[in-house]
């Protein structure tokens, strides 16, 4: 990929939905079992359905409809998961959020087509459903997980990659900081999560600031609900 997409910066990394699996070093066998798949012949049905589906959705424009609700639940997801990235301080990682919250959309939009077209009803304007909106939410959120965490990995000016290291690092850092804490014990769990004593202390600040945090005579305590 580092070829195609050498940095997150880069424009076209946030325009792709990313699955990142561990590798597995085992022998799958070829060996044919008694209830094998003829795959040709699945593909060609197959194929067949979604050419007569791609025919039938050229004789009308299709509108996709959401709820009110709908919106609303999309709205605030991705109201609120601005601030999750900022805490990490890497603004590629907005272009990223932003084009997901569009892809979810479209991932709702497509299942609602395609529900239409397995049911054999025809129609101009679609209402998408709650689950096909909540399938739409799980894929797309997943999938972002997974576009943060590999970007961790492209190297900007080098062929190498690097290793893989969570996305979120001072996310974590914050949740597992007690509701009461010393600037030691800070520091002792910024260490923990692999974090310098400078980064760590720019969320603190800034946690202070607005309000998240009071610090009285050496005493860290988290604000309720924070």
């Amino acid at each position: 990929m580092i070829g195609v997409i050498p940095h997150a910066e880069d424009g076209l990394y946030s325009r792709f939905l990313f699955l990142t699996q561990p590798v597995r070093y085992e022998w799958i066998s070829g060996e044919p079992g008694e209830e094998e798949i003829d795959t040709e012949k699945l593909f060609l049905t197959l194929g067949s359905s979604v050419l007569n589906w791609h025919q039938e959705l050229l004789k009308r424009d299709t509108s996709i409809r959401f709820t009110q609700s709908q919106w609303q639940k999309h709205t605030h997801l991705f109201n609120k998961l601005p601030e999750e990235i900022a805490l990490e301080h890497k603004t590629y990682a907005f272009a990223i959020l932003f084009r997901y919250g569009v892809m979810t959309m479209r991932i709702a939009a497509i299942l609602t087509t395609l529900r239409q077209c397995e049911d054999q009803l025809w129609s101009g304007l679609l209402q998408c459903s709650d689950t096909d909106m909540d399938t739409a939410f799980k894929i797309a959120l997943t999938c972002l997980e997974h576009s943060l965490l590999l970007s961790s990995s492209l190297n900007p000016g080098n062929i190498l990659v690097k290793p893989l290291t969570s996305f979120r690092k001072q996310q974590i850092f914050w949740d597992k900081l007690p509701d009461f804490f010393t600037y030691t014990e800070m520091l002792q769990i910024a260490e923990e999560c692999g974090i310098s004593k400078s980064s760590a202390k720019r969320p603190i600040k800034r946690a202070i600031e607005d309000k998240k945090l009071e610090h009285k005579e050496k005493v860290y305590k988290k604000r309720p609900g924070c």
